[in-house]
């Protein structure tokens, strides 16, 4: 669902954390909403400026969550992440809302419809007028470090492409990415670390019982009395009821296992 102003008759800045305030009904005991505030140009290309998400049954408190009752209105606030941004004039404000927002937040066990009241739902925005002293305002000064030791970096391709796959036949759909794919040589004490990941995120359109996360790391640290190297597998599932861990982590000393554990829980959804 997306909301699209009129075009700005002038410029508009923002500093703070918008808010979106929402009427609504549910038709499951447990929802997600995603809200996006964006800023459209005069050709339709549309930037994300920040993001809000809300677990609907943390709607009173994050200590206290409760089921929705189907049918029933509730009223709730969104806030989004603070940001500093200014429209330009003749762009447009848009908010965007979703029930999903994989795969950035876990997909409730059902799929969930919201009915808005639309009329008793608004946007709030921190706006911060330009001031005259604005001309005054001094600088950040540089970030202030130690001293940086010498080290050559090996650029090194990902062994996994970034990419999104779509099964047009199943609907299944899956994102990858590669992660800290590096090596490092630092040369005061003779070491060199290589390092290599892939996170791959799998969902099924219309089933959100199939979302899956599995990750793949290797490192290793090359020294000149000995090569240690790390090698973990994880993947997380769930069903209705639980979110399911399975990992598994490798260690290595020249090429021999010295360490090697394996673990498979079920942590309950509570109300996710």
């Amino acid at each position: 669902l997306v909301f699209v102003g009129d075009p700005l008759a002038e410029g508009l800045e923002i500093l703070g954390a918008p808010r979106l305030h929402l009427r609504f009904t549910s038709d499951k005991p447990q929802a997600l909403v995603a809200v996006r505030l964006n800023d459209v140009a005069p050709d339709g290309a549309s930037t994300r400026v920040t993001v809000g998400l809300l677990n609907l049954t943390h709607r009173d408190s994050h200590e206290d969550a409760a089921a929705l009752e189907p049918g029933r209105p509730y009223e709730v606030v969104v806030e989004l992440d603070d940001i500093a941004h200014a429209f330009p004039a003749g762009h447009r404000i848009a908010v965007s809302l979703s029930t999903t927002y994989w795969p950035i937040a876990w997909p409730s066990p059902e799929l969930a419809t919201l009915t808005l009241s639309c009329g008793e739902c608004r946007l709030v925005l921190p706006m911060r007028p330009p001031r005259p002293e604005d001309e005054q305002l001094r600088a950040f000064d540089p970030p202030v470090s130690g001293a940086q030791t010498p080290v050559t970096d090996h650029p090194a391709p990902p062994g996994h492409p970034r990419r999104v796959t779509r099964d047009l036949l199943s609907g299944r759909m899956s994102v990858d990415f590669p992660r800290w794919t590096h090596a490092r040589e630092i040369h005061a004490i003779g070491q060199t670390h290589r390092s290599a990941g892939h996170v791959r995120y799998t969902i099924t359109d219309g089933d959100p019982l199939s979302a899956e996360v599995t990750t793949d790391y290797s490192v290793t640290i090359e020294r000149p009395d000995a090569v240690i190297g790390h090698v973990s597998h994880g993947r997380m599932t769930c069903d209705a009821q639980d979110f399911i861990i399975e990992m598994t982590l490798e260690i290595t000393e020249d090429g021999a296992v010295v360490l090697r554990r394996d673990w498979h829980e079920r942590i309950p959804r509570d109300h996710v």
